[in-house]
């Protein structure tokens, strides 16, 4: 579930720590070489149903602009 975009790795890896300071605890970053961003992801699933469970918990804790992206290696 990602968080934020970010072009410049210094910002994501910025926010990510920020987010972790707020408890988030699973949050991290991770580069995407062929789309040339830094996602801040806040919780790596299995399925698109736990997911979508996910997704539903932090908007209704507040992090509104958070969305369910598929990444593969």
């Amino acid at each position: 579930m990602v968080i934020g975009t970010y072009f410049y790795q210094d910002l994501a890896m910025a926010e990510a720590k920020r987010f972790r300071a707020k408890g988030y605890s699973t949050t991290d970053w991770v580069y995407s070489g062929p789309k040339g961003y830094n996602y801040i992801f806040m919780y790596k699933t299995a399925t698109k149903e736990e997911a979508i469970t996910k997704l539903k918990s932090a908007k209704e804790a507040g992090v509104k602009d958070a969305w369910v992206q598929i990444m593969e290696d």
